[in-house]
């Protein structure tokens, strides 16, 4: 099981140090080119902002759930961050591909 809660932080953590990047030092190279192509580009600031935060919020749920998991007897409740922090998170990332790209797939 211990192999189990290493992989909850590590992916936690890329998935925060991705939305770093992309949120506050703006490495749009980390998003694929078609997520991009129609963003303008004095929208592109606010659209990695969107994103980046989003990537940072399911992070911090997924390392949320890992530690909840290894304190809490009833593991069932520690999947409650992790689907708040999903949803949250997709929504999110819908919205920003939505207004700024022009739409999910596109």
């Amino acid at each position: 099981m211990l192999f189990g809660y290493i992989v909850f932080f590590s992916v936690g953590l890329m998935l925060i140090i991705f939305g770093i990047l992309i949120a506050f030092f703006k490495k749009i190279n980390l998003i694929h080119d078609y997520h991009v192509q129609n963003v303008k580009e004095e929208d592109k600031n606010n659209y990695l902002s969107l994103i980046g935060i989003s990537l940072i919020i399911i992070g911090i749920s997924i390392i949320c759930m890992g530690i909840l998991l290894i304190i809490l007897i009833n593991k069932k409740l520690a999947f409650i961050p992790l689907v708040g922090g999903l949803l949250i998170g997709i929504i999110i990332i819908i919205i920003a591909q939505k207004k700024y790209n022009g739409g999910i797939f596109s």
